[in-house]
């Protein structure tokens, strides 16, 4: 139950990943105008403010780069070796055999 709702919820963020981190960064561009008021007019006491306030842009920083470290390689779509690649010439050619022995036969 708790892993359906948990990829439940990874499939909404990821649809909503774009508005979501667009949205944030306006967000993050008001609070930073508004830290620099206050810094301006009470001196340096707000940076505090201002620290606490870049907490949820670097979480979301840093899971982004721990996710992809923790992506699987992409690999293209199949790979072949030798054998198995002489298996399906092999299979190609006897079918092309067996096509050819039909056509014979009904001629």
């Amino acid at each position: 139950m708790l892993d359906r709702l948990a990829k439940a919820l990874d499939t909404v963020m990821e649809a909503l990943s774009t508005p979501l981190k667009v949205a944030l960064v306006f967000l993050y561009m008001l609070l930073m105008l508004f830290w620099l008021f206050t810094i301006r007019l009470y001196g340096y006491y707000p940076v505090v403010g201002l620290a606490i306030s870049q907490i949820p842009v670097v979480f979301l920083v840093v899971k982004e780069i721990r996710r992809q470290m923790h992506l699987l390689p992409k690999t293209e779509g199949f790979e072949l070796n030798s054998e198995q690649m002489d298996e399906a010439i092999q299979e190609y050619v006897g079918m092309i055999k067996r096509k050819r022995s039909r056509v014979h036969q009904k001629s």
